[in-house]
């Protein structure tokens, strides 16, 4: 990770040092790839972090959400967008919090005790935050082999259990609607139709 470390402390990263807005970062870590431990000699580098709002946003004069650098693929996230955001259970924040030792680039004290109690942002919620995005990815990846391997029954198979996943987001979404609003069949030609019974 050390010819890492030198590249961001180098041209182009420039803006870490300069930018007045990142002057209190207190977390900056390797995500992507190399924050999980996948990554190859061609992979890029994906920079996240957390930095202490300044005054001036804390008091509510200006708003401060997060900086973004695309050329480089850096994210810091303003403490308190980044604390909203774990404490709703985001896969994209949690995990920032959990990189290993050596992808962690900066850290302060304040940085060092947000991660030590990650647990606190532990909830139910991950179940369906994580669970979720991992269905999200799985769906993915099952439509790019429907597009050329999956037999016709088995790409119908996938687009119905998709359709059904969809189903059943919009019923726990949407309360004030009947279970069967929204009903997914097959008709006699084998096609897959949708039933949409909404009331007037």
């Amino acid at each position: 990770m050390n010819h890492i470390k030198e590249k961001i402390a180098g041209f182009g990263y420039d803006f870490l040092r300069q930018n007045p807005d990142l002057k209190d970062c207190i977390y900056l870590t390797l995500s992507g790839s190399y924050g999980y431990g996948t990554q190859k000699a061609e992979s890029d580098i994906d920079l996240r972090g957390i930095l202490i709002e300044q005054p001036r946003y804390l008091y509510g004069l200006k708003s401060y959400e997060q900086f973004e650098d695309i050329p480089t693929d850096t994210v810091i996230y303003g403490l308190k967008k980044f604390v909203t955001l774990c404490t709703a259970a985001n896969p994209n924040t949690l995990e920032l919090l959990g990189t290993d030792e050596a992808c962690i680039i900066y850290q302060t004290e304040v940085g060092r005790l947000l991660r030590e109690n990650t647990r606190l942002f532990l909830s139910q919620r991950v179940i369906g935050s994580f669970g979720n995005y991992a269905g999200a990815q799985l769906r993915r990846f099952c439509n790019a082999l429907c597009h050329d391997h999956y037999a016709e029954s088995e790409q119908e198979k996938h687009l119905t259990a998709t359709l059904n996943g969809q189903i059943e987001h919009f019923n726990r979404t949407y309360s004030s609607f009947k279970k069967e609003a929204l009903r997914i069949y097959q008709d006699e030609a084998g096609t897959l139709r949708m039933d949409v019974n909404l009331p007037r």
